[in-house]
């Protein structure tokens, strides 16, 4: 049995719910408020690499996880790249 939490979201009543609540603009404007909130509270200092980096890595973080909430109810594009030629479509 394959886990495919996306998938099986996608074909809940709440996906419509969620699709909507994603575009509407007070939940952009929060999510950008947020983001900008999360950023300036948590820049490093210039001279210690150590906070840059984990400040660095909190950010990739958190664009991940709205990379993945705006997505959450929307079916992947279809890919567009060829396969290699040692494989054959099935």
């Amino acid at each position: 049995m394959i886990l495919a939490p996306k998938e099986r979201f996608r074909e809940t009543p709440e996906a419509t719910s969620w699709r909507i609540a994603v575009s509407s603009s007070w939940f952009q404007d929060g999510l950008t408020t947020a983001l900008t909130h999360m950023v300036m509270t948590s820049a490093p200092t210039a001279n210690d690499p150590a906070a840059a980096a984990s400040a660095f890595n909190r950010i990739e973080g958190a664009k991940a996880l709205v990379q993945t909430m705006m997505n959450l109810a929307e079916s992947p594009p279809p890919s567009s790249k060829p396969l290699p030629q040692n494989l054959k479509p099935v």
